[in-house]
């Protein structure tokens, strides 16, 4: 685990409820186990279907709409990062998978599974169930930039699979759980993500978080799922 990642324990205290008695070290990212937690990831629950050929098989639900609430008031998130009792708010709109790193530049970076730029769902679907043809996931990753936690900039789409995939004429539907890491001896950084029919691992051209990219495993780093740095 980097320091730029966070715990399992961290994030099931916010989806089970489950309180560990300790969280594994973070050196450079202590302030972040409980607001990575906070980034809102609600599944709906799954419906057993009747398909007695397949007794394991599930329907995947359609969520139901709802206002998407705002961040948490600056006060309050700066009171939750002294504290670390609470999980925060940090963000209006919903990210799965979220993961924030420290750059070299001393600012966090913000990413995860989100929602393709400008679709509507994203003010009207907190919830979303993120399987099958109802799943609002997108084909990009989107990057946010904070100095404090609190206040984040948007910095725009930095990879789209339709264009900076490994796999151009098919590069398939959905980003999984993207990450981004920085490589201090070669001063440029790695973007990863999956899900495993399409993975990529790219490393940018510079040392801004952006392309064009290139591939240095190519194609063969396919069917690998959950990758990290």
């Amino acid at each position: 685990m980097t320091s730029g990642q966070v715990g399992t324990p961290a994030l099931l205290a916010t989806f089970t409820g489950y309180q560990p008695d300790s969280f594994f070290p973070i050196p450079a990212m202590k302030v972040v186990r409980s607001l990575l937690a906070a980034l809102p990831f609600c599944a709906a629950p799954l419906v057993p279907a009747s398909e007695p050929e397949d007794p394991g098989f599930q329907k995947i639900p359609k969520a139901e709409t709802a206002p998407v609430a705002p961040a948490m008031a600056r006060g309050e998130i700066e009171a939750g990062l002294k504290s670390h009792d609470r999980a925060l708010y940090i963000k209006e709109g919903w990210i799965r998978d979220p993961y924030i790193t420290l750059g070299p530049d001393d600012f966090y970076y913000l990413t995860g599974t989100t929602i393709s730029e400008g679709d509507p769902r994203e003010k009207s679907d907190p919830y979303n169930v993120g399987l099958g043809d109802e799943s609002a996931v997108g084909s990009t990753v989107r990057l946010w930039k904070s100095k404090d936690l609190v206040d984040w900039d948007y910095l725009g789409v930095i990879f789209d699979i339709r264009k900076d995939s490994a796999f151009p004429k098919a590069p398939g539907k959905y980003v999984w759980a993207p990450e981004i890491h920085w490589i201090p001896e070669m001063k440029r950084w790695a973007l990863l993500h999956c899900p495993a029919q399409k993975s990529n691992i790219a490393l940018s051209a510079g040392a801004e978080p952006k392309g064009p990219w290139t591939h240095p495993m190519g194609k063969e780093f396919v069917r690998h799922h959950d990758p990290s740095i």
